[in-house]
């Protein structure tokens, strides 16, 4: 394998491509046998989970990079519209939530909602401003919260990174931001991001803004927000 001594990223991990790389890494740091092998993945996901037509071995094998280059454009477009379809998903299910407690006083006492940030986008679509507390508000900051990308982090060379950790959490009057403390890495690029976060919570103008979940055993950073 052809590499400079700075790159460290491995192009399969645990029988999947790495998830961490990227297309122009793969292009600049790998022999065409192994792009050929990485493009080889991608077309049997693509066929076999998406029943997409895709190149044969013996084309991949011909032209690795330009299969390459193809695939992965076929490969990401088809992720991000699977994404956008579990989003519509996530926030018809909000909608549905927001309906069904329609006219209570909800959550009910001592109980507190979970969403996906899609499911709080639209539970908050059917929720009515009262006092200093505005549901669009609060929606703009879940959308630009998501914007930072905030991801698992178990090192580049691990199938595990780049998973969704955040979640979001109602419980009257208390809104709550919670990224799951999967590792210490994580931990640490979260927290690296404070700042960020803080300035984009302060969008929704709650009263008060607090950190929690900071002890060893806590499953996640939560950030605690709070209208009058």
């Amino acid at each position: 394998m052809t590499q400079t001594t700075e790159f460290t990223k491995q192009l399969i991990v645990n029988a999947s491509l790495n998830p961490s790389i990227t297309l122009d890494e793969i292009l600049a740091h790998f022999e065409d046998k192994e792009i050929a092998q990485a493009a080889w993945y991608i077309a049997v996901e693509l066929s076999h989970t998406f029943n997409l037509t895709t190149p044969t071995h013996e084309e991949i094998l011909d032209n690795p990079k330009g299969q390459m280059r193809s695939l992965w454009v076929l490969w990401t477009g088809v992720k991000l519209a699977r994404k956008q379809q579990e989003q519509g998903v996530q926030f018809s299910e909000g909608v549905k939530l927001a309906e069904c407690l329609a006219g209570l006083q909800a959550p009910p006492q001592g109980h507190t909602l979970e969403f996906y940030p899609h499911q709080a986008l639209g539970y908050l679509s059917k929720q009515d401003a009262w006092n200093n507390f505005d549901p669009k508000l609060l929606s703009r900051v879940i959308h630009k919260i998501e914007e930072l990308g905030i991801r698992s982090d178990f090192g580049e060379n691990n199938p595990n990174t780049g998973c969704e950790i955040i979640t979001w959490a109602n419980n009257r009057d208390y809104w709550y931001l919670r990224l799951e403390k999967c590792c210490d890495q994580t931990v640490e690029s979260i927290l690296a991001l404070d700042t960020t976060i803080y300035t984009i919570l302060r969008e929704a103008k709650p009263e008060v803004i607090r950190l929690e979940g900071m002890q060893k055993d806590d499953r996640h950073v939560t950030y605690v927000l709070w209208w009058d």
